[in-house]
């Protein structure tokens, strides 16, 4: 079973960046030069001399990123704090080495959640840039080390110390309002393609289906709960579950648990076994961006990130209310 405390309800800093500095540059080589300063010159050095012998004029960004705007779009929306942003890109290695893409015909707009108070993505260097963008624009990126994965590798897709060339289109600048709506339509579409019947709709946004009724007691604030659970995406992926012999303790009514999941618990009764649909503003809401998507597991097993959940997931609990304490 996944690390149970994905389940929890919490938000955090926990950003690449940070390993960048605190894991992966630790010492010195010498009294004048850290190992961090000796990665950001040989960054830039190499960044620098891939720019000269192609013949592109790029700008450096204090942050440490270089760039190109491929496309302006000077009546475009502005990045502005709680937007939410789909992107298509392209990313390689500074060889031409191909690291991932997302386009209309692959996979789809990937989407970040823009948070001034923190980076909700990774690489760092790529959120950084996005929020200087505007809709509709097009620009080159030449992201260092430092601000992309640092010594981090895995396996023959990213070395270590990679500098990443992305190519990005902000395609649409939207609202956490609007997003909500995305995703209400994904669980209603969700509902009638798998024939589910007589789901109750409330009004936060939660879908509630019982699938076998309970003679038990109805838990209140403050009650000790055992549940067993499992968490799926809407394409039936599972995310967490609880194993068979280990129901999941919680105390109702503590914010120990996503909104959505004790929403739906107190619907229940003792001994029920029910269906509880959301979206993620009830859930993980935009969790954390990983750029390569498959990388996202990786990092969670090295506890270099901890949000496992991907951003604007929709999410199914088939729940079981073991008893009420």
């Amino acid at each position: 079973m996944k690390n149970k405390k994905i389940f929890f309800n919490y938000r955090v800093n926990t950003l690449i960046i940070l390993t960048l500095t605190a894991l992966l540059f630790q010492g010195c080589l010498d009294d004048d030069e850290s190992d961090l300063d000796r990665q950001v010159r040989l960054d830039d050095e190499a960044i620098t001399e891939y720019l000269e012998s192609n013949n592109i004029e790029a700008e450096r960004d204090p942050y440490g990123y270089y760039f190109v705007k491929t496309k302006e779009n000077r009546a475009g929306e502005e990045v502005e704090d709680g937007d939410v942003l789909s992107i298509y890109y392209t990313m390689t290695l500074l060889n031409g080495n191909e690291v991932d893409s997302a386009s209309a015909t692959r996979g789809g707009a990937v989407k970040i959640g823009f948070d001034q108070s923190r980076i909700t993505m990774a690489p760092s260097g790529l959120y950084v840039g996005l929020s200087t963008m505007r809709e509709g624009e097009i620009y080159k990126f030449f992201i260092p080390s430092y601000r992309a994965y640092g010594s981090y590798s895995y396996k023959q897709l990213i070395p270590a110390n990679a500098i990443f060339i992305i190519d990005v289109e902000l395609v649409n600048i939207g609202s956490r309002e609007e997003q909500e709506e995305i995703e209400i339509g994904m669980i209603e579409a969700y509902l009638e393609e798998q024939e589910v019947v007589d789901a109750d709709n409330f009004s936060s946004g939660l879908f509630y289906k019982q699938l076998s009724a309970g003679d038990g007691a109805k838990p209140g604030r403050g009650d000790n709960l055992r549940v067993h659970y499992k968490g799926t995406y809407l394409d039936g992926t599972v995310f967490d579950q609880t194993e068979s012999n280990s129901p999941f303790e919680f105390t109702l009514g503590s914010t120990s648990v996503i909104e959505g999941f004790e929403e739906g618990i107190e619907l229940m009764q003792e001994g029920e076994k029910a269906l509880l649909i959301m979206p993620s503003n009830l859930a993980y809401g935009e969790s954390f961006q990983v750029v390569p998507a498959q990388i996202r597991e990786d990092l969670i097993d090295k506890e270099l990130i901890r949000e496992s959940v991907e951003p604007f997931s929709p999410l199914i609990f088939e729940v079981e209310l073991v008893d009420v304490n």
